[in-house]
């Protein structure tokens, strides 16, 4: 598995958040820094979740509710997997 830095991390988590995240090899190295939480949304009873950085600031939210906790976890497990790779697309860029 490829090294990867945190602040690598974070604009994939920013950029992927959209697909849903498993640090495997070295997980160790970012759980003092970030963590995921999965709630419980009182109004709907459906789960989501949240990147809150070692400041306990959210630096990351869930689009969707999940009906599962397993989905919401599974949404989580997949941003981890994929943020790494993740491209970066500037909007701001003007395109002629």
């Amino acid at each position: 598995m490829q090294t990867v830095t945190r602040r690598k991390l974070l604009v994939g988590a920013a950029v992927a958040f959209a697909a849903p995240l498993t640090i495997a090899a070295n997980a160790g190295a970012y759980t003092a820094d970030m963590k995921f939480q999965i709630y419980k949304v009182k109004k709907t009873g459906q789960f989501r979740w949240r990147l809150r950085a070692a400041n306990n600031k959210t630096i990351a939210t869930s689009d969707e509710s999940h009906v599962r906790k397993e989905s919401c976890r599974n949404a989580i497990e997949q941003i981890q997997q994929k943020a790494a790779s993740a491209v970066i697309e500037d909007l701001t860029l003007k395109t002629s």
